[in-house]
């Protein structure tokens, strides 16, 4: 019987034993993600695919970096050209910009992609820029806004409407060192999302200088920046008195506004309604300085 309760008495302090050793991980294992940029250029690659779509993708990456992209199954139309895609990893800090360099060409053919760098890991804003690539091997750069938050981003080859193979070589994905004209809306109202449709900067001869590139609106809050109207390539940094249009749709809300400070609209007095615009300036504007001028002019 003592023997008995002495193997007994071992086994439980064998056991707590152990359980104190699984409880002590101190996070030292290999089980920590590594970075995107600590990572090879082919294992920063991955895929996803919407589980309604009706195409494959198969990627490779050879000794060059190049990834080869491959389409098969039944193409999407394009407006779901989203829903099949091949991912290169990044790490993005929050109100930076970047730039995305990268060479595109296809085995044969013409083919547009969506090249996305920002999507909040589904819920929006939604940032890309449309490319049109062939068989020729190109450079393109694409000037990015800056990131919503700081987390670990992807630049997304969305091409599900046409089958085939393209190639994708990534050169560089760095920091801007120019900073773009922030405006910010609030109170807009809903806790629904809503987007927005280009807004417009522009003087008081109703000349456009500067305009967005569409936005989500979360919370009731709209954040955007001001690009050349000309050129939209690059920010838009002037300094100045300004009109600003937005237009904005969604639940229980739909038109076209205009910042008049809170006064009510007057067409045949519109100098009293700019806004003052600095250099590198970020405002922030309550959606109720705004009127409904839908129908009045228009614009978009």
């Amino acid at each position: 019987m003592l023997n008995k309760r002495f193997w007994l008495g071992m086994l439980v302090i064998a056991l707590v034993f152990g359980m104190t050793v699984v409880g002590c991980d101190d996070g030292s294992t290999d089980t920590v993600e590594k970075a995107p940029e600590e990572k090879t250029v082919a294992e920063r690659w991955w895929i996803w695919v919407d589980n309604t779509s009706s195409t494959a993708v198969t990627y490779s990456v050879d000794n060059n970096d190049v990834c080869a992209i491959t389409i098969a199954g039944t193409p999407e139309t394009t407006e779901y050209r989203w829903k099949t895609n091949v991912r290169y990893s990044y790490t993005g800090k929050k109100d930076t910009p970047y730039i995305y360099k990268f060479e595109a060409w296809t085995q044969n053919g013409e083919r547009t992609v969506n090249a996305q760098y920002y999507d909040g890991g589904g819920s929006g804003p939604y940032l890309d820029k449309v490319i049109n690539i062939n068989n020729t091997r190109t450079t393109y750069e694409i000037k990015g806004e800056p990131l919503p938050k700081d987390e670990v981003s992807s630049l997304q080859f969305q091409s599900s409407d046409l089958l085939g193979t393209f190639y994708i070589k990534i050169i560089s994905i760095t920091e801007s060192e120019q900073r773009p004209q922030k405006l910010t809306i609030t109170g807009i109202g809903s806790k629904y999302g809503h987007w927005m449709e280009p807004a417009v900067i522009m003087d008081t001869d109703w000349n456009i200088v500067a305009i967005n590139r569409g936005s989500l609106v979360t919370d009731g809050t709209l954040t955007f920046y001001l690009w050349e109207y000309e050129d939209e390539e690059n920010y838009w940094n002037n300094a100045g008195k300004y009109l600003i249009c937005i237009s904005i749709w969604g639940e229980n809300i739909g038109g076209h506004y205009i910042y008049t400070g809170g006064k009510t609209f007057d067409y045949g007095d519109m100098n009293q309604y700019t806004y003052t615009f600095t250099k590198n300036g970020s405002y922030t504007i309550n959606f109720n300085q705004f009127e409904d001028f839908s129908g009045v002019l228009l614009l978009f």
